[in-house]
């Protein structure tokens, strides 16, 4: 089966179900596969309007808590400004053999 070695995701963690969502990017990614995953701040979206209609916002604490729990390991993270919002990029690993 393919396995993928690197992911990008930008604002995929505000899916309903984000933890189903980050197991099926661990699923997916080979024995130490890489990703980063990017989203606009849950400081920066609490002052927008759309994100009250059920966007779930989350600190970058939190989404590595959830990267851990899905096999993943966070390599760090690092906050970005710009002249919209404050948004996290955050690296991990897949600690697992990959299924894919």
């Amino acid at each position: 089966m393919i396995a993928f070695s690197k992911l990008a995701l930008a604002a995929a963690i505000y899916w309903p179900d984000a933890r189903s969502a980050l197991a099926e990017f661990a699923r997916v990614l080979g024995a130490h596969g890489r990703l980063v995953l990017c989203f606009t701040s849950k400081d920066s979206l609490q002052q927008k309007n759309f994100a009250r209609h059920g966007l779930t916002l989350y600190t970058a604490g939190e989404v590595q808590q959830l990267l851990q729990a899905a096999g993943l390991q966070a390599i760090g993270a690092t906050s970005h400004t710009d002249r919209h919002r404050k948004f996290w990029c955050v690296p991990a690993r897949n600690t697992i053999e990959g299924e894919a």
